[in-house]
């Protein structure tokens, strides 16, 4: 009896089945806490980068340094939501050693610093990354560390000028969240440039047809809703699938854009400044010049506002309604012509703008130092509100980052935005401007722009 009880082997599928799912689940559970772990990692790298960055700026007065560090990374991962991933002995000083890439410690007339993160559950940091899945099977917790050095330039010949935008400005658009809505609709003059857009976070929404010429790079395996707008232009674009690096890459730049750009001191005589002040500012004297502009009225525009210049001053304009609070706050609105209108021997990019909303209107017509570039796209451009230079933008904090609805917004030059919702709508156009000058903050060549401001560089 026993014997034909054992021999039975009824059932042996369902058991085959048990351990089946169990195996999925681990596999399952490694592959969901795998890229998580990926998720965090990159995530605090960018916070670590950027405030490597932010901290440079001051050096070599360690001190201040240190404290524009901790401000960054406390605005930015709050110990009370993600815990201490950075304490102040995390941040080290010292001199940077280009021959062997080494930081070798110490206070005294530091040119470079050293942020390292960590999300680890020791006691002093209580910032550990629990696992999703794997915790059932006993494999709990992730320590996740990284390390981030940059390096202050002086006024020496060692100084390259190091862009200050990164590859930025070799697009159209850089799209880095849009999770709400990231609406590109049709009625449009058309759009001219690359442009990057974080698939893997943005809602992509579009409509219509309209005319585009680019490639759009995106870090997922297909493109998404945008990918009408290559269908409908075969001629002239196409796309480029899975470039995780280059979005990444492209954040990093613009997380460090950002921090850099905030803690500019003010140009004497441009502190909160009215926009329509600006209108017949003439800075010709022959010499590249850095003018960092904090300007807190005057965001509502209808008229060009003319500006001179020489090919390679840099205007940096801060639009930030309340100043005093963390964030750019309020929204910048063109209308009926309104914007720069570069003139003298200035570009589009000669300016960089970082705001937190914008919002425009047509009517009016186009500032005469746009129209040649405008004059690319395949419908003349007549009227809206002008967006010239490279703009950075957050979306307002006071608005779940979000951005308006634009309606004929013309971008010359480009735009880069982690604004959480924005929509491209009725006769809004762009066309890309590669820089003549590359905005940077230390070229020390002879002659050339900005020596007065030494600039930093991300090393690793």
């Amino acid at each position: 009896m026993y014997r034909k009880f054992f021999a039975l082997e009824g059932g042996w599928a369902s058991i085959f089945a048990l351990y089946m799912i169990i195996l999925m689940m681990v596999i399952g559970g490694v592959s969901v806490d795998m890229t998580r772990a990926n998720r965090d990692k990159t995530m605090l790298h960018s916070v670590t980068d950027s405030a490597a960055l932010a901290a440079a700026q001051f050096l070599p007065d360690t001190a201040q340094a240190r404290t524009a560090a901790l401000a960054y990374l406390n605005r930015h991962l709050p110990s009370e939501t993600y815990g201490n991933v950075v304490l102040e002995d995390d941040i080290i000083f010292g001199r940077w050693n280009k021959d062997s890439r080494t930081l070798h410690p110490g206070d005294v007339d530091s040119d470079a610093v050293m942020v390292r993160g960590r999300f680890s559950f020791d006691e002093a940091y209580q910032s550990g990354r629990r696992h999703l899945l794997l915790g059932m099977f006993g494999a709990d917790t992730w320590n996740i560390e990284v390390v981030s050095v940059a390096t202050r330039h002086g006024s020496t010949e060692e100084c390259h000028g190091e862009p200050l935008l990164g590859n930025l400005t070799d697009y159209l658009f850089f799209i880095g969240d849009g999770r709400n809505d990231a609406n590109w609709q049709s009625s449009s003059k058309g759009y001219i440039g690359n442009i990057a857009v974080n698939g893997l976070l943005a809602s992509e929404r579009s409509s219509g047809n309209l005319y585009y010429s680019g490639t759009i790079h995106t870090n997922r395996n297909q493109l998404g809703a945008y990918q009408r707008h290559v269908d409908g232009n075969p001629a002239t674009s196409s796309v480029m699938v899975n470039q995780t690096s280059l979005i990444d890459t492209l954040q990093n730049e613009f997380d460090a854009a950002i921090a850099v750009i905030s803690a500019l001191p003010t140009t004497p005589g441009f502190t909160s400044v009215d926009a329509r002040d600006l209108d017949g500012l003439d800075v010709q004297d022959g010499e590249g010049n850095l003018y960092v502009i904090d300007v807190t009225a005057g965001f509502s525009s209808s008229k060009p506002v003319n500006i001179y210049g020489d090919h390679d001053d840099l205007f940096i304009l801060r639009w930030d309604t309340k100043p005093d609070e963390e964030g750019y706050h309020g929204t910048v609105k063109l209308s009926g012509g309104g914007g720069i209108n570069p003139l003298g021997a200035l570009t589009p990019s000669n300016f960089v703008h970082v705001a937190g909303g914008l919002d425009s209107s047509g009517g009016g017509s186009t500032p005469s130092g746009l129209q040649p570039y405008l004059s690319e796209l395949p419908d003349t451009v007549s009227g809206g509100g002008f967006f010239t230079g490279y703009w950075l933008t957050t979306g307002r904090p006071d608005k779940n980052f979000e951005s308006s609805s634009f309606s004929n917004a013309i971008f010359v030059g480009g735009w880069y935005t982690t604004a959480r919702k924005f929509s491209m709508t009725s006769g809004t156009s762009a066309v890309h401007v590669a820089p003549v000058v590359k905005p940077a903050l230390d070229d020390c060549t002879p002659g050339g722009p900005l020596k007065q401001v030494m600039g930093t560089s991300l090393v690793y």
